[in-house]
């Protein structure tokens, strides 16, 4: 959660407009963060209200819990919508659709060149990686269908 609040101070610090949520099941624990920087809550964001918010956003943030290993939706999000990844998992590097110009890797807490990575425009990827992510082929994965 550290990383997310200094990532916060930093968009905050660079005048940039953000929605983040945090989701808390225990807010007491959460009483020392600056509500002006994230927005708090205890419910979670439903399926639809993400899948909007996204899809206005021009990054897309996507941290690692302790809960899940491997890729999140957040970051084929950002595929599908052609939008910015801003994320601390480390697997996103050996995919082939990582870019560096679209997806910006953070290690212990290290923010350097974030400024230039969100002043740059989106590099589109070739097509049959856009192909490759979709959710018609994901679906065609998931039921065997060649």
């Amino acid at each position: 959660m550290g990383t997310i609040i200094k990532l916060a101070k930093k968009f905050k610090n660079l005048g940039l407009n953000t929605s983040i949520n945090l989701i808390a099941k225990t807010p007491k624990k959460l009483k020392n963060i600056d509500l002006g920087i994230v927005n708090l809550t205890n419910r979670p964001v439903s399926f639809k209200e993400n899948i909007i918010n996204s899809s206005k956003s021009r990054i897309i943030l996507d941290f690692v819990n302790d809960v899940h290993h491997g890729i999140s939706m957040r970051t084929f999000e950002s595929i599908g919508f052609r939008k910015k990844l801003i994320t601390n998992n480390l697997l996103v590097k050996d995919y082939d659709f990582y870019n560096p110009s679209n997806i910006f890797v953070i290690e212990n807490d290290n923010f350097e060149g974030i400024e230039d990575f969100i002043n740059t425009s989106y590099e589109n990827l070739p097509e049959d990686i856009y192909d490759k992510y979709s959710f018609k082929s994901w679906i065609k994965y998931v039921l065997n269908i060649v």
